[in-house]
């Protein structure tokens, strides 16, 4: 009987050596973080201001040039970035998507560290290449702003960035990721290189979906302004929300009507009528006194002439 059981947890030792176990050690990297205004992937804007020309800059100032990235225990990574000019900001939020994807899905987050002017946030990415979708709200603008942002460049290690996994390979290549102080260059989608996928989980299993919205069907701020400068009355560009009549702009319109003045065929307006019928009634009254007093002075005389002769007699 012992013989009996004591082959049988052989077996199932045996079993359990065949079978694959898949394990994850600990393991962090420093990546660089672009930020992108238009969505890298679908060209989609969502920020109410519509500017690519003021709104990609904004972003590049906010989204610190590095970034924090985990693999834990489990394998699950998460990103650590960090916000500048957190001064004028509240109220962030973050949504991940995999790339490729249409939908965003929030995602709940941890403050790591705080500075005088910056935030470290730390949440959970679907991917290395996941597209993370970012709004909070700005004090001096009023509003809230929405940007997105990716990673790319790995280099095992890390910089100043509060760490959540340990592992004890990672510390002789931690001198390897150097601190960067100012905010790179950003790389855009033609000229930058796509990490190989090593998605995790899909980005519906981290949180809640959530609505999104373009708004660069619109014109925008820098339809109206940005590459036109100062806008006047008669710019086309203004002609463009004017409402249309008989399919054409009002601009167009009006331009017509001024080619037609120019050539004496428009029509007096109402004040230029009643002003000319009050100038013709004025003269016309003036003529009228005129031509009664001149009469009157002619039947005097006539009546004097007359008198006088009578006298003669």
């Amino acid at each position: 009987m012992k013989l009996k059981g004591t082959l049988i947890l052989l077996i199932a030792m045996i079993i359990m050596a065949m079978s694959p176990i898949t394990a994850y050690a600990g393991s962090y990297e420093i990546a660089t973080a672009h930020a992108y205004y238009i969505h890298p992937v679908n060209g989609m804007i969502e920020d109410a201001g519509n500017n690519p020309g003021i709104g990609q800059g904004m972003c590049e100032n906010v989204l610190h040039g590095q970034a924090l990235i985990e693999v834990d225990d489990n394998g699950l990574l998460y990103a650590t970035v960090r916000y500048n000019l957190a001064q004028y900001t509240k109220g962030v939020q973050f949504a991940v998507q995999n790339r490729g994807d249409d939908s965003f899905y929030k995602v709940d987050f941890q403050v790591m560290q705080q500075g005088a002017d910056t935030v470290d946030y730390r949440f959970q990415i679907p991917a290395k290449e996941a597209i993370v979708r970012s709004t909070f709200f700005v004090g001096p603008m009023g509003r809230d702003v929405v940007f997105y942002f990716d990673f790319s460049g790995f280099t095992p290690g890390n910089t100043d960035f509060v760490l959540s996994v340990s592992d004890t390979t990672q510390a002789q290549a931690q001198s390897q990721a150097q601190a960067v102080p100012v905010q790179p260059a950003p790389v855009s989608v033609e000229e930058g290189t796509t990490p190989q996928s090593t998605a995790v989980v899909n980005a519906s299993q981290i949180g809640e979906k959530i609505e999104t919205k373009a708004v660069n069907d619109l014109m925008g701020a820098g339809d109206l302004g940005y590459k036109h400068g100062l806008l006047t009355n008669d710019s086309p560009e203004l002609g463009k929300l004017k409402p249309q009549k008989d399919g054409k702009t009002e601009n167009e319109t009006e331009t017509e009507e001024t080619g037609q003045q120019e050539n004496g065929k428009s029509k007096p307006g109402f004040y230029t009528k009643a002003l000319f019928v009050f100038f013709l009634v004025i003269v016309g009254g003036l003529l009228l006194i005129g031509a009664i007093t001149i009469s009157r002075l002619a039947i005097l005389q006539k009546e004097r002439e007359i008198t006088r002769d009578r006298r003669s007699r």
